[in-house]
């Protein structure tokens, strides 16, 4: 159960705070939890998000990305109105971009054809409502990609630049390296 206690008003801004108290098991609510809540029940309430806010939902992103769970993440961690661009690459010499809906397809082909994929942060870098990531991402192809035959390694650096509005990614920008030779093997 979730409840809210309510602030005083605070005469800088003219309007009441509330503060979130979870009344019952912590670690089954998530801030996505409360986002929506908060947004169901108080539509015109604007949430203060913190860098590590932010930091946090970025990783969980990632997270939800090596387990698999594909409709979650974009679910929880993508807003209605994201933009999503990748950069050319290899196998994508014209590079993509779309909306949520094409990030999730996206992301499906690429669950097809890389089952084993798994992301690893290597660096990560907030600053107002951004979150900078640099990615060592790898895995095996399961079928042909491009001039790679079936059984392949696969591995990208990547730096990925993420925009947020009240914890949700609204804005993905990708910068995918491929890595061979003997960076590949480190």
């Amino acid at each position: 159960m979730v409840s809210w206690d309510e602030y005083t008003t605070v005469p800088k801004y003219g309007r009441k705070f509330y503060s979130v108290v979870v009344k019952s098991d912590p670690g089954k609510i998530t801030c996505c939890d409360i986002l929506i809540i908060v947004h169901k029940h108080f539509p015109g309430v604007k949430i203060i998000v913190t860098l590590q806010q932010n930091q946090a939902a970025a990783r969980r992103c990632v997270d939800l990305f090596n387990q698999k769970r594909i409709a979650e993440r974009v679910e929880a961690c993508y807003a209605a109105n994201t933009k999503w661009i990748e950069l050319p690459r290899p196998q994508s010499p014209k590079g993509q971009h779309g909306d949520r809906e094409f990030l999730r397809i996206a992301a499906k082909r690429t669950l097809a054809l890389v089952p084993d994929h798994q992301m690893k942060i290597l660096n990560l870098v907030a600053q107002d409502d951004q979150v900078a990531l640099e990615i060592d991402w790898r895995g095996t192809t399961a079928a042909a990609l491009g001039n790679l035959p079936a059984g392949s390694e696969v591995r990208y650096w990547v730096a990925t630049f993420l925009t947020f509005t009240d914890r949700m990614i609204v804005k993905q920008v990708d910068y995918c390296i491929p890595i061979q030779g003997e960076v590949a093997r480190q």
